[in-house]
């Protein structure tokens, strides 16, 4: 049950590989049913293989038919990323929610994900300098939209750890809006950084 509860966070949704936990939870939770219906003779065989059916029904349900629908936000939002950033482009966003499904289904994209990589103001402006010098565009995802509000009630302003919120906004007056991700059935807004 352990094995077959990873296949779904680890190979069907790659992306969101902590859910490692959920299934270690459904394997302490069999082991102790097994016990119980080990004691119970026919009777609690049953009613576990009954628990496990259902769980497995449910879980199906759950993960696999939610997260493969073609209107699923994550799903929508990789489409219409990949119909506008260009294999070569620099995408910078925040790595996590709408944009990590198009980032893992793209793995070699150029890009400056804000809750992984440098905090630091420079190492951002080093990348654009490099996607110019190679005659890239460069494109914001669901970052400069952001108020300082939602900024600090976002996972990367709370953690503290990412490029400050200023640093981010002070290329804004530089950027045009392409597509409000709203209007598109996800959250997220595309901005493109206009040429110097």
């Amino acid at each position: 049950m352990f094995l077959g509860g990873l296949f779904f966070p680890f190979y069907l949704l790659p992306y969101y590989s902590k859910l490692w936990l959920l299934p270690l939870g459904a394997l302490a939770l069999l082991a102790l049913l097994a016990g119980l219906a080990a004691s119970r003779g026919p009777l609690g065989r049953g009613l576990l293989f009954a628990f496990l059916g259902w769980m497995l029904l449910r879980n199906t349900v759950q993960v696999y038919a939610h997260y493969h629908r073609t209107d699923n936000p994550s799903h929508l939002a990789a489409v219409a990323l990949e119909k506008s950033v260009g294999t070569n482009d620099l995408l910078v966003c925040d790595g996590w929610d709408h944009s990590d499904l198009f980032l893992t289904r793209n793995p070699g994209q150029p890009r400056f994900a804000v809750m992984f990589d440098s905090k630091e103001p420079q190492a951002l402006t080093e990348l654009i300098r490099s996607a110019r010098a190679r005659h890239a565009r460069v494109w914001f995802f669901g970052l400069l939209e952001l108020t300082p509000e939602q900024w600090a009630a976002n996972d990367s302003g709370k953690r503290g750890t990412t490029i400050p919120y200023a640093a981010l906004q002070a290329y804004k007056p530089q950027a045009r809006l392409v597509w409000r991700g709203t209007e598109r059935g996800f959250a997220g807004d595309l901005y493109e950084l206009d040429r110097p």
